[in-house]
């Protein structure tokens, strides 16, 4: 039931849209108990899932990569959109460390084809 009903586009097809692996891992972490908010909403988008866990701030977007090749444009559109959209400022002044995470997956094999990470330095 917390699933966004954006993620349910294309007539119930989320296996080919990147809502399919958000999906996977907001369920996979809310069984957990982290506190996961998905489409977390900021003045310029949303970012695919924002994760409260330990202390830390993870904003996370994901992109489909054609197999083979592309993953590290991929990867840096993915922390571009973070950074440009200001999705994680709002959590910069709350003294937690705040991460980025940019995540490829493959339209084809369906699996992650890369992962990148940045830490932002927190603002007073």
């Amino acid at each position: 039931a917390g699933l966004p009903h954006q993620w349910w586009g294309g007539a119930g097809r989320l296996g080919e849209y990147e809502a399919h692996y958000a999906a996977m891992l907001y369920m996979l972490l809310c069984g957990v108990g982290a506190q996961v908010q998905p489409e977390e909403s900021s003045s310029q988008g949303r970012s695919d899932l924002v994760i409260r866990h330990g202390g830390q701030v993870f904003v996370l977007e994901f992109k489909l990569a054609a197999d083979g090749g592309g993953v590290e444009a991929v990867l840096d559109a993915a922390l571009s959109q973070i950074r440009e959209r200001g999705y994680a400022e709002k959590y910069q002044t709350r003294g937690e460390p705040v991460h980025l995470l940019g995540l490829a997956f493959g339209k084809e094999d369906r699996t992650l084809l890369g992962l990148r990470a940045e830490k932002l330095v927190s603002q007073p």
